[in-house]
């Protein structure tokens, strides 16, 4: 990889019954990428000599040594030579290696979430590509508490120019404007940053709970569900605080009674009562009626306010045949 240090040892024998001077010499292309520590010494006679050989290979290297390295395959190629005194043919060996990159890259620069309320988490999947010819292992570190990266915690290992694919997920804890820093560390101590951004926002409504089941109901009949919707401020708290803040640094809303309707999806056999109404700072209640005439579809339920709240229905259908038979169809609404 660039920008890392490699050392090897060069060992050299001396078979001659007297001492030898040498000198080790390297193109001078190379020179700010290959070193040869020490390049001049002495061997013993019968004995061996070391030297340490360090590759720090630089992004500079496919313009100080086109020569000897080739860009595409990215391999290099660098001589050397030792010159032994009083001997007139020199010693040849050369380097070898394959240089690569240790990038990672993001498929985005920027996230933004827009806006997310206090009750829910936002879900953005972004990808993380590995421009190196290694494996890497990598870790978002320093994470904020309302930001988590999906799958492992955002620890792995990703493989020689593989794409992850991750999730990031955002979920706010107070109404306000957020931008943080998403930061990937690997394990050569290199940073990664990808910035985020998003606003929380808490809504005048709450749903008693996020998934309604029906019991199962034949064609034409009705079954019924209670959902309350819930006011996110008290009587008490309406006497003390006039306004109140509800998203990023808009200004403070007055606090107090709020509208709503209940949008049902076309086709799908649910009847609502009431579907429109106002709630004040207590708990309200409503009717679900499940009535299948048909075949229905997947789908949800909203309630329109100033931002969505996302209610799931469930039922079962039992169709009774002529022989007596029922058979039972499981449908999301």
């Amino acid at each position: 990889m660039y920008d890392r240090l490699y050392q090897e040892t060069v060992i050299l024998f001396n078979r001659e019954t007297s001492a030898l001077k040498i000198r080790f010499e390297m193109a001078k292309e190379m020179r700010n990428h290959l070193e040869i520590l020490p390049n001049i010494g002495y061997i013993q006679a019968r004995s061996q000599f070391q030297a340490q050989l360090k590759f720090l290979p630089r992004k500079s290297l496919a313009e100080d040594a086109p020569k000897y390295f080739d860009p595409e395959t990215c391999v290099l190629e660098a001589p050397i030579i030792i010159w032994v005194a009083k001997h007139n043919k020199a010693v040849e060996f050369a380097v070898h290696a394959v240089v690569t990159t240790s990038d990672l890259q993001f498929s985005v620069q920027t996230i933004d979430f827009g806006h997310c309320t206090i009750h829910e988490s936002v879900r953005s999947c972004i990808q993380l590509i590995n421009k190196s010819l290694l494996p890497q292992d990598f870790g978002f570190v320093d994470l904020p508490p309302y930001v988590s990266v999906q799958p492992n915690d955002g620890f792995g290992i990703i493989l020689p120019l593989e794409t992850l694919n991750l999730d990031v997920l955002f979920q706010p804890h107070a109404a306000k404007e957020y931008n943080f820093q998403l930061v990937c560390k690997t394990l050569i101590n290199r940073n990664f940053c990808l910035q985020g951004k998003g606003i929380g926002v808490r809504p005048p409504l709450e749903l008693s709970h996020q998934k309604i089941i029906f019991k199962e109901t034949a064609l034409y009949d009705e079954s019924e569900a209670v959902i309350y919707v819930v006011s996110s401020l008290t009587y008490e708290q309406k006497e003390i605080n006039a306004l109140f803040r509800r998203t990023g640094k808009n200004e403070a809303a007055p606090v107090g009674h709020a509208s709503f309707e209940f949008v049902v999806p076309q086709g799908v056999p649910i009847k609502i009562s009431p579907a429109v109404g106002t709630v004040e700072p207590e708990k309200s209640y409503f009717l679900f009626f499940f009535s299948p005439l048909s075949v229905v579809h997947c789908d949800m339920l909203n309630i329109r306010n100033l931002f969505f709240l996302k209610l799931f229905l469930f039922g079962s259908i039992i169709c009774p045949h002529d022989d007596d038979d029922v058979k039972k169809d499981e449908r999301k609404l």
